[in-house]
């Protein structure tokens, strides 16, 4: 896994309309499906990305969700 410092796009203000109904898709897809079952499909997603900090959030908020 690599951990990157490059900075990232702001999508909420590089493309507000965009970014809502990305928001608005998470919120659909999330429906119905247990906490704990969205928490690892985060996990893995952030695994394949290599993104170390999302899978640091994601691992320490997993008991939470449980």
């Amino acid at each position: 896994m690599t951990n990157s410092n490059a900075p990232r796009i702001n999508f909420a203000q590089a493309a507000p309309k965009a970014f809502r109904a990305l928001i608005g898709f998470d919120a659909a897809a999330r429906e119905g499906l247990d906490p704990a079952l969205v928490e690892l499909v985060q996990i893995r997603a952030s695994q394949l990305n290599g993104c170390a900090y999302c899978l640091h959030m994601h691992t320490s908020d997993a008991p939470k969700n449980s």
